[in-house]
């Protein structure tokens, strides 16, 4: 069986995957997945079966350093 490499997929707009998110954050990797078991940090969405984290929640959580989600920024707007 001849190898070929995984094709990059794009994550959906205004978000990033998880290694990216974590870069743009400044934390490991592995920090964000202990973070994500602990209920702390900011909150991910499932794409098929990887973990997207929207751009506004990952700056939202910057800002204000808690649990963070799509839901609770739009209840406080």
């Amino acid at each position: 069986m001849k190898y070929r490499p995984r094709k990059y997929v794009a994550p959906p707009e205004g978000s990033l995957w998880s290694a990216e998110a974590a870069r743009y954050i400044g934390v490991a990797l592995t920090t964000l997945y202990k973070w994500r078991q602990n209920g702390y940090g900011p909150e991910p969405h499932t794409v098929g079966r990887k973990l997207a984290y929207e751009l506004i929640v990952l700056d939202a959580w910057l800002h204000g350093q808690g649990r963070t989600d799509r839901k609770s920024l739009a209840s406080a707007a």
